[in-house]
């Protein structure tokens, strides 16, 4: 016939392998596919109906097969949820393609039965519309893949069983992180959320909005501290307490969950917080926090220390100045001033101290200190601080009255573990009490505090050792309160301190993990972009930056190199751009210079660096070994050659301009700033990629006892140096 009803139709007509793998995933897993891949699922459905119809088959002999060899039917709940997501997702499907096939069986039926039929299938269509809509909108969701555990400390369950690190997250199932353990969990568009807490265990459970699979967190208790991504495609991002729901376009914040209250604490950004029960709600911002319970919701400023009033002493005052509390007067705050002593350089933008070898210290803040602790006879220390290594000997990070061996108290490295000592008597030994390990080129939150018979220490809000029954009283002599070293400026200790507060009362445990978590949510992402990537961390493997095999692991703990030519040892990874470089460097043998090839951008700079005694002269050069272009300036000094010097390196790029320092323990050498395009672009044998930091020693025997590079490129809240 001319209008070819009659022609034959192959079901199979444009099938490709692609749409035949898209059904078999489908059938597998419903929650297999993109949404891209859906789509085109669903085109080919809707083009071809007896691919439906297939797809169809296959899911309910895939059903039948499912209860023929189901063994356990204790759980018979969950078996029907999972049949009733199944539907769920049939009808989905069915609705879209019906469209299609109704055209096809409906021309069928006009030339057979044109009266009841199209009755019928009319009738038929409004049942499956309406059975769709009940569907979406009573019946539970189908549970779905939606994060992935990122980073794991201690433990977390999900029913009784054990997460660990790559697994998948669904929701609509209750997990449980305990009291001192932390879940870093991943969406697909790069939102975190850091489940834990350290003082009471943590209930949550993902969830996806009925309609826009928006994504929600019933939080029942416990700490979130979340990034979430701009939430543009599927609506806000909402967090569900007992008493509050915190709505989320993307920000940072933290939220904290007793049985009482929900406490939110904003980083950056905005979120809508709105109180369960009653119609109040508040736009929080960044450091702003706000309370919910059963009375209502309060919004204050978000500060760290959470006390001020309580404070005796504060290294971030007024202007970035130390304060003290004036013994005398309760209610004054003195400005004191830290005296530096060696290579201690404040870093402007962070409020923060890098030690290299120098300290600071006081000693008016000193006597004020020990006036103060002596009345209350308690007090509570909070230090953050980032520890360079894990080798120090006995290295003092603060301490008060801390001269030879009698101090009225003092923080410890000794090698890989914290510890404190407080003495209450001079004519009594001190109580030590350890920490715990430490964790070098990362922020650890310590605190301490002393009722007046009880020594406790936490490490990041968590407990860790405490002695009791101790001999009342403060018998103090005045002294200086230094930090970095002892008052004398010995056993000095490297890192970067980034806080120090001691406050006139022992704050109890969830005070300290409050106060943790508080400073968390203020500083996080400041302390991430100060933490350093040792490079010997890797077992103290040189080969994978070594060129030619020519450095050995010494003293289990170092580098060191052969007499060989042109030795070199790349310094960084590829792609840096804005970075710091750190090396712990000692001179063995040999009178030419060190070289240290510096990247800016995609061309380098030398920095030659001479050896005490020897006749080269400290230059800055470009890859072609002439002078570099742009602002230069140079001091004529000399690397030691009978203890270790320390070498640090900053580069910075800003568009078109660029800056490059070197400096030897705190000393400034050679600086340079320009444009990286006036850098001649030079090839060389001797270096393998201009991608990295290179140092290279041609025919001297060098020590490496330290190795770091800080990429600040990783982190938009780093400011060091801006």
């Amino acid at each position: 016939m001319s209008d070819g009803q009659n022609q034959p139709v192959n079901p199979a007509r444009e099938r490709s392998p692609h749409i035949d793998q898209l059904m078999k995933r489908f059938v597998e897993d419903r929650t297999s596919l993109e949404a891209e891949e859906l789509d085109q699922l669903i085109e080919a459905l809707r083009a071809q109906p007896a691919l439906a119809v297939e797809v169809r088959s296959q899911l309910i002999l895939d059903d039948l097969l499912a209860q023929k060899l189901a063994v356990d039917r204790r759980n018979f709940l969950a078996q029907v949820g999972q049949r009733i997501g199944d539907f769920e997702n049939e009808v989905q499907i069915y609705t879209q393609v019906s469209g299609a096939v109704s055209k096809v069986e409906l021309n069928e039926s006009k030339r057979r039965n044109p009266g009841w039929m199209v009755a019928a299938l009319g009738v038929a269509a409004a049942c499956a519309a309406l059975v769709a809509v009940l569907v979406q909108s009573f019946l539970p969701l189908l549970p779905r893949q939606v994060a992935e555990v990122r980073n794991l400390s201690g433990n977390a369950l999900v029913g009784s069983r054990s997460l660990h690190g790559g697994d998948k997250i669904s929701t609509g199932s209750m997990m449980e992180v305990p009291a001192g353990s932390t879940l870093l969990i991943e969406y697909r568009d790069k939102t975190t959320a850091q489940f834990g807490s350290a003082s009471q265990v943590t209930k949550f459970e993902l969830v996806a909005e009925r309609k826009s699979r928006a994504k929600q967190v019933h939080l029942l208790q416990g700490e979130v501290l979340a990034n979430v991504a701009p939430q543009r495609d599927l609506g806000p991002m909402v967090f569900e307490t007992p008493q509050a729901k915190a709505i989320v376009i993307g920000t940072q914040f933290r939220l904290i969950v007793s049985p009482e209250t929900t406490r939110l604490d904003v980083t950056e950004g905005k979120v809508s917080f709105v109180r369960t029960t009653g119609d109040q709600q508040a736009s929080v911002a960044a450091n702003e926090s706000a309370v919910a319970d059963n009375q209502g919701l309060v919004l204050r400023e978000l500060q760290w220390p959470d006390a001020p009033q309580q404070l005796l002493f504060s290294l971030w005052g007024v202007n970035n100045v130390p304060l003290v509390r004036n013994p005398a007067n309760k209610t004054e705050e003195l400005i004191t001033k830290l005296e530096v002593r060696g290579p201690a350089q404040f870093v402007e933008g962070v409020n923060v101290y890098n030690l290299n070898g120098g300290s600071l210290y006081s000693w008016e803040a000193g006597d004020d200190l020990v006036e103060n602790i002596r009345q209350h006879k308690a007090f509570t220390i909070e230090a953050i601080i980032m520890p360079d290594s894990n080798r120090a000997n006995d290295a003092r990070i603060f301490g008060l009255g801390d001269q030879s061996n009698q101090a009225s108290f003092r923080m410890l490295q000794r090698k890989n573990e914290f510890v404190f000592e407080l003495w209450t008597s001079p004519n009594e030994p001190p109580v030590e009490l350890k920490l715990g390990k430490v964790k070098a080129d990362h922020a650890t939150h310590i605190a301490v505090s002393y009722d007046g018979s009880t020594l406790t220490g936490y490490v990041q809000g968590v407990e860790k050792s405490r002695i009791s029954g101790l001999k009342p009283g403060l018998d103090w002599s005045p002294g200086a309160l230094s930090i970095g070293a002892d008052a004398n400026g010995r056993r000095a200790w490297r890192g970067t301190v980034c806080d120090l507060a001691i406050s006139d009362h022992a704050l109890d445990t969830f005070a300290i993990a409050r106060s943790h978590g508080q400073y968390e949510a203020l500083f996080a992402r400041r302390d991430t972009g100060l933490s350093w990537d040792n490079l010997m961390s890797d077992d103290l493997e040189p080969a994978r930056y070594a060129g030619k095999g020519n450095w050995q692991i010494v003293d289990d703990s170092s580098w060191q190199n052969e007499t060989v030519e042109d030795s070199w040892l790349g310094l960084g990874p590829d792609g840096l751009k804005n970075y710091d470089l750190l090396v712990d460097l000692h001179w063995v043998e040999g009178d030419g210079p060190l070289k240290l090839t510096l990247p800016v951008e995609d061309r380098c700079s030398i920095a030659v660096l001479p050896k005490s005694g020897a006749e080269q002269k400290t230059t800055l050069q470009d890859m072609g070994g002439g002078p570099m272009p742009g602002n230069v300036s140079v001091n004529e000094q000399t690397l030691p050659s009978n203890r270790t010097a320390r070498l640090e390196v900053q580069v910075r790029q800003q568009k078109d301009n660029a800056s490059l320092a070197v400096s030897v323990d705190g000393q400034p050498w050679v600086s340079w700033s320009g444009s990286p395009s006036e850098l001649r672009d030079v090839a060389s044998d001797a270096v393998p990629t201009l991608k990295k930091p290179t140092l290279i020693t041609a025919g001297n025997v060098v020590r490496i006892d330290a190795l770091k590079v800080r990429d600040l490129s990783r982190t938009t809240a780093s400011a060091i140096g801006q």
